[in-house]
């Protein structure tokens, strides 16, 4: 029997792979592997979302407390920015992986500019 257990040389090395962003072809091979490279460029960008916050609060205590609550609750509203925009991503790419998963490249590139549009609508 296999072990479902990823090494620390196996992760650094899917790490590695992740981070240079080089093509892949997820659709064969581990589920487990293809969420995992998928998830590392997602965890990095929500732990560097984090490290600027509290670099803002960091800053900003220097300051007053008045300043450190209104970082608070700038945050809070970014945060619902970034859930709206995250949504739309997740269902923009939901939709052109599945066309691309079906080689319909064409179909992928016109909804990928729908998406795009879509996008822009909501920030105006």
């Amino acid at each position: 029997m296999q072990s479902n257990k990823i090494s620390f040389k196996q992760f650094f090395q899917y790490f590695k792979i992740a981070f240079t962003g080089k093509e892949q072809e997820f659709t064969s091979g581990s589920i487990r592997r293809a969420v995992f490279m998928l998830a590392i460029p997602m965890i990095l960008e929500m732990l560097m979302e984090s490290i600027f916050a509290l670099v803002d609060i960091l800053y900003v205590s220097r300051v007053s407390v008045n300043a450190v609550a209104t970082i608070g609750l700038t945050e809070s509203v970014i945060t619902l920015v970034y859930a709206l925009a995250i949504g739309l991503s997740m269902a923009a790419t939901a939709i052109v992986a599945r066309r691309v998963g079906e080689h319909d490249i064409k179909g992928a590139s016109t909804l990928l500019s729908k998406s795009f549009f879509l996008v822009l609508l909501c920030l105006l």
